[in-house]
C-alpha cells in the first residue's frame, strides 16, 4: 500500500513538473533592422542624443548583444532600452523596450524611433 502511495506520488509530481511552462517574455514595441554596421549602430545610439531622454553607458550583454538605457523625464530610470543585436552582412537590429503597463509613452516611443532611423541613416531592412 505504502509503495502504491508514493509511486503515485511520484507520478503526480513529475507530471506537474512537466506542465510548467515558463510565460512568454514581452516581444519589443518595434525592432527595425538597418544596413550599418554593428558598432557604427551602437556607437550613435550610445552617443549624446538632441532630444528630450538622455542615454547611459552601453551595457554588453551574452553573444555581443548591447543594452543602452534611456532616461526620459516621462519614464522611470532604467526601464527604457535600446538593445542592439549584430545582422549577417554588416548590419544591426535594433529593438525598442520599455514597460507595457505605463501609459503615455507614445511621444518617447517616437522619439527613440526617430533617433535609431538618424542612426541608421534611413538604411532599413526587411526583417
Amino acid at each position: 500500500m505504502a509503495k502504491a502511495f508514493w509511486g503515485a506520488s511520484l507520478v503526480a509530481v513529475g507530471l506537474a513538473g512537466c506542465a510548467y511552462r515558463e510565460p512568454p517574455a514581452h516581444p519589443p514595441i518595434w525592432s527595425v533592422g538597418y544596413g550599418v554596421p554593428f558598432d557604427s549602430m551602437v556607437s550613435c545610439l550610445a552617443s549624446s542624443p538632441s532630444g528630450p531622454f538622455t542615454v547611459s553607458t552601453p551595457a554588453i550583454g551574452q553573444g555581443g548583444i548591447v543594452r543602452i538605457p534611456v532616461t526620459s523625464a516621462s519614464a522611470p530610470p532604467g526601464t527604457s532600452q535600446f538593445v542592439v543585436y549584430r545582422l549577417p552582412l554588416d548590419g544591426s537590429q535594433v529593438n525598442w523596450r520599455r514597460p507595457r503597463d505605463a501609459n503615455g509613452f507614445e511621444s518617447l516611443d517616437a522619439d527613440a524611433r526617430t533617433r535609431a532611423n538618424e542612426c541608421g541613416n534611413n538604411d532599413f531592412r526587411a526583417m
